[in-house]
């Protein structure tokens, strides 16, 4: 499976009218990608939220496999490696930009940067380490559960964003805008909005967990808006996924003779 270029086409008048045909079956290739994150987003939290029951009652011993307010899981890495596939879709259009002589390349390489930070984050937990240090630094009573990390972090990100924005809104249709403003908002509920009403609640309580359940959730959907945006975003630039295998092309030597090893 491969995100490829799809240069035009100047074949017969039978092959040109197979082409809208082949792009529909690509285009329903990347709706099916997206669904699937969409069920996994689903799926995760309900395996969480059956595991802790099955916990409770003793059915099974306790295990964060598929905890999704634990790190190094499976879940974390699940939302890991869509922000890094985000990452990758929007340096791919970068590469399309330059060879086409096109501007909106800085805006697009600022994004990708942040959704590949966004992602090395997700595992190496950066942004609770420099919450934490902002709290060894301030008497923090109100923000337990959360710590100071929102703000620490979360300005410079709204930035980074609006420059991103402002260099690459060129390159938006209202489609991709659309789908990247609800996934950045669904994200942003999730990672800043539920963490800071758990400072509200007892750590101990159902509802704290559910504050949890509730936040990851949120994240894994916003993430798959945004790469659902990234990925039709890419389209518009002549990039399609493909399932069809490459040719290899075997060496030709003088004379047309094929070299064999």
């Amino acid at each position: 499976m491969l995100l490829k270029t799809n240069h035009s086409f100047s074949g017969s008048r039978s092959q040109r009218s197979q082409e809208p045909s082949q792009n529909r079956e690509k285009d329903r290739l990347v709706l099916a990608v997206v669904w699937i994150c969409f069920g996994l987003d689903l799926l995760i939290p309900a395996a969480d939220v059956a595991t802790r029951v099955a916990i409770h009652q003793q059915w099974l011993p306790w295990t964060d496999v598929v905890n999704v307010g634990a790190e190094a899981n499976i879940p974390t890495w699940y939302q890991s490696a869509k922000l890094l596939l985000i990452g990758i879709v929007l340096c791919m259009m970068i590469v399309a930009l330059f060879r086409e002589r096109k501007t909106g390349a800085s805006g697009l390489l600022m994004g990708a940067l942040m959704f590949i930070g966004l992602s090395m984050d997700e595992t190496g937990q950066i942004h609770e380490r420099l919450g934490h240090l902002a709290d060894t630094q301030t008497t923090n009573a109100r923000f337990v559960e959360s710590g100071l990390w929102p703000f620490v972090c979360v300005p410079p990100f709204i930035v980074a964003l609006y420059l991103s924005y402002r260099a690459a809104r060129a390159l938006l249709t209202r489609e991709t805008f659309i789908l990247f403003a609800a996934g950045l908002g669904i994200l942003m509920a999730g990672a800043v909005g539920m963490e800071m009403v758990a400072n509200l609640v007892d750590l101990k309580s159902k509802t704290y967990t559910l504050c949890v359940i509730s936040e990851e959730t949120l994240e894994m959907f916003g993430t798959t808006t945004i790469l659902w945006g990234a990925i039709r975003m890419a389209q518009l630039f002549g990039l399609r996924l493909s399932l069809e295998p490459q040719q290899i092309v075997p060496p030709m030597v003088a004379g047309g003779t094929i070299r064999r090893q």
